[in-house]
C-alpha cells in the first residue's frame, strides 16, 4: 500500500488550540510565526514551536473585525512593533481557501492573518508560504503563486 502524503486541511485542523506566539520578521515582509509548544530543531539556532509558519513572498494582513493591525507593506519598524506587542492567543480556526489558497488563521484573541495571491501571473516559483511539522514528522507544506500547495518530507527541496 502507498503511503499517503497528508493533506494540508489535515495539518491546519490539527493547529486548532494551540498557542501562536514568536512573531518575527526576517527580511523585508518576510516572517516567521510559531504555534503549539516550543520545541528544539536540529541544525536550527532560534526557538521554534511544535508548528512553523514562513510567510515570504506574498501581501499578508493581520486584522480583526474593527481594524487593520499591520500589513504587508507597512514600514518595517512599525510591523516590529505590532508584532512585539500582539498577543494572538490560541488558533481558533485555520484554512487555506481557493482557487490560490491563501491562507487564513483566527485567533481566540479576536486577530486574523490572512495571505493573498498578487497577480494572476504568479508562478510556482513564488513560494507564498511553508509550514513545518513538528519535528517528530518528516512532512512540511509548500504554498507557491501558482496556487498549488504540495506536500514534502523534510528531505525534499522547497522548490
Amino acid at each position: 500500500m502507498i503511503n499517503q502524503r497528508p493533506s494540508i486541511q489535515s495539518a491546519l485542523e490539527r493547529l486548532v488550540g494551540k498557542r501562536a506566539w514568536g512573531l518575527r520578521r526576517d527580511i523585508g515582509s518576510i516572517f516567521f510565526l510559531e504555534i503549539g509548544e516550543p520545541v528544539a530543531r536540529p541544525r536550527v539556532l532560534r526557538q521554534h514551536g511544535e508548528w512553523h509558519f514562513l510567510i515570504e513572498e506574498c501581501p499578508w494582513r493581520l486584522e480583526t473585525q474593527n481594524e487593520v493591525l499591520v500589513g504587508s507593506e507597512d514600514e518595517q519598524g512599525f510591523i516590529d512593533g505590532v508584532f512585539q506587542d500582539l498577543v494572538l492567543g490560541s488558533v481558533e480556526r485555520a484554512e487555506v481557501v481557493s482557487p490560490s489558497h491563501d491562507l487564513v488563521i483566527e485567533f481566540s484573541s479576536g486577530a486574523s492573518f490572512r495571505t493573498f495571491t498578487w497577480s494572476a501571473k504568479a508562478t510556482n516559483e513564488w513560494t507564498q508560504w511553508i509550514l513545518y511539522g513538528p519535528p517528530d514528522e518528516e512532512y512540511g507544506w509548500v504554498s507557491d503563486g501558482g496556487g498549488s500547495i504540495k506536500c514534502i518530507t523534510r528531505d525534499e527541496p522547497v522548490r
